[in-house]
Order: C-alpha cells, then structure tokens, then sequence
C-alpha cells in the first residue's frame, strides 16, 4: 500500500472495502463464558468494543475512570444485548493507586483478554498525583500496570492483551526525554508519543513471556468518530466527519483480535489494522533505537513500582486461544 493511499484506508471507506473480502468480526465459537476487561468503556470504541464482547457471550467488565459514566454505558449493553452480562468497576488508568486497589480486588478471577483502550488528548500540561503527565500515566504506565498486576490470571487461560493505539503514532518516535518533557508540552504531539509508546509496549512485554502464555496486540482503529478526535482535534474532525468511521467499525479489530485463531499466527507483540499485520512504521525517523524496548519496561517499572517478573511462575499455558 503506498504512502498515497494510506490514509484512505484508514476511513470508513477503507473499512468497507476490509469487510468485504473477511467477513465477520467475532468467532463465537467457545466465546461463552469468557471473560474481557475494557478500559475506556464508557463510551466511543471501547463501548462498541464491550458491547461486542457481550454479544459474543463473553462476561465483560468495564473499566471506567467515571464509575457513572460506566454504569450508564452498561446500562446501554444490557438494554441492546438479550442476556448480558456486564460489570463496571471504577479503574483510574491514571492512577497507580487506583489500578493497584483493582488489582487486589480482582486476584484469583479470570481474564481471557484484557484491551488497554482509556486514554485522551490533553489540552495542557496535567500532572497525575504522584507527577506523572496524564497522558503518559493513563495511556502507557497505567496499562504496563495493570498487565502486570492481572498477568498471572490472564496466562491461566492462554489469554490476550489488546492495545488500541492511533494512526498519529506513525507521525511520532518514541522518546523517554519527550515523554517526560513539560517545558514544550503540546497535548497533540504527547498523545502520539504515547499511542508510539504503546505499540513497543505490547512488543517489550511479548518478549518476557513465551507465546503459548499470553499474546500481546497493538492495533490501530483507523480515523473514527469518537469525543477524543472532535474534541482534540477539532478541525481535523470536521474536515473529514463524512469519511470517519463509526465506533462498531474502529472496535472490529479489537474484537477480532480477541477471538480469532487466525491472530495467533502471527509475531507475538505484532501491530495490526483491519484484520492484518500492518508496518509498525511508515518513516525511518520514526524508527526505535537498539535497546529502547527493554529501557522503556524499566522505565514504566520504576515510574510503576511493579516489575513485569510476577511473583509466581506463569500458567504453563492453556489452549492458546
């Protein structure tokens, strides 16, 4: 695909074009009965991602900074979803004392997949109580956390971890000095740091556990209509609106990564679009140094106070679905 039709790919145009030739987005069978965790759900694609796990039968927990915001989002799911099953529990992705209480709670559950999708575009230079940049904490350091804290429950069931990045990412290099840089702070330029940062994340993490334990996924959802982007980017938004893609059409490779045995081919730790494994980069100045994925797993234990060693050995491994 060259440089020149990339981005209408990344419309709903493109999308109708992927469905088309690869049908469905969810393989229900043995679905049932499992269990997904979506941060972000309160709204735009992580509620079109829940709700599609609760269609596919999956018991699915909303993780929402706004415990409200959660409920009225279940809420939704139930109303639309004959026999839901859907809980809410108030997840600060920000806060590592939030994700810590969460993660006490939730020891012993399980977890077939977990999909790190909360995160936003800042307008200024916000700091977490504990001096972290929000955008870093809620879209990087935050999930780090949490998958370390779950990783044990999710490799029980040879799970998956889902990380929903952007397609500003290939615009943006990763950078530990930018990432923690205050005195130049653009809120557009730290949150495709951060969706960059993420999809070495995923890679980083793949690289600590063997494949048949836990698969890693970045993904990108392509140019949707969400709050985030019309907020964020507000002229970008209305320029483009007619051409954006729907929620439902940004959450199909999520919920298609979750569920199908045609991703577990695939590197663990790979990037996809719509279905396939896309380039992890467009541009050469975008490109990692040798090294930056270990640097960046020290640096969000640190930043985290949790190692990605957990304490017990990790599940052998189930069916690898």
């Amino acid at each position: 695909m060259s440089l020149f039709s990339l981005p209408l790919s990344f419309t709903r145009f493109g999308f109708a074009r992927m469905r088309s030739a690869s049908g469905p987005p969810i393989e229900q069978t043995g679905t049932r009965g499992r269990v997904a965790l979506v941060t972000g759900a309160n709204s735009g694609i992580g509620l079109a991602a829940a709700k599609g796990f609760a269609k596919a039968g999956f018991r699915t927990w909303l993780l929402c900074r706004d415990s409200r915001r959660g409920e009225t989002a279940r809420d939704a799911i139930v109303a639309e979803v004959l026999g839901a099953d859907v809980e809410v529990a108030q997840v600060d992705l920000a806060s590592m004392a939030s994700i810590r209480d969460f993660g006490a709670t939730f020891a012993g559950r399980q977890v077939d997949v977990l999909v790190h999708n909360a995160g936003g575009i800042q307008k200024s230079f916000v700091t977490t109580s504990t001096g972290l940049e929000t955008t870093f904490a809620a879209s990087v350091v935050g999930p780090y956390l949490l998958t370390a804290l779950l990783a044990p429950l999710i490799a029980n069931t040879a799970g998956r971890v889902i990380f929903v990045a952007s397609a500003g990412a290939y615009l943006s290099r990763y950078s530990t000095s930018e990432l923690l840089d205050s005195t130049r702070y653009d809120g557009l330029a730290s949150y495709a740091r951060a969706k960059r940062a993420q999809i070495l994340l995923a890679e980083a993490l793949a690289k600590r556990v063997p494949r048949a334990q836990i698969r890693f996924f970045s993904m990108h959802p392509g140019w949707v209509a969400t709050r985030s982007l019309r907020e964020g980017m507000r002229s970008f938004y209305w320029l483009t609106r007619p051409a954006l893609r729907s929620p439902d059409e940004g959450a199909d490779s999520i919920l298609w990564l979750a569920t199908s045995s045609q991703a577990l081919n695939a590197p663990n730790g790979s990037f996809w679009f719509d279905r396939s494994v896309a380039r992890k980069h467009m541009f050469t100045r975008t490109q990692e140094s040798q090294g930056d994925a270990a640097a960046l797993l020290d640096l969000c234990a640190s930043l985290s106070g949790e190692s990605f060693c957990p304490k017990e050995p990790l599940a052998s491994g189930g069916s690898g679905r």
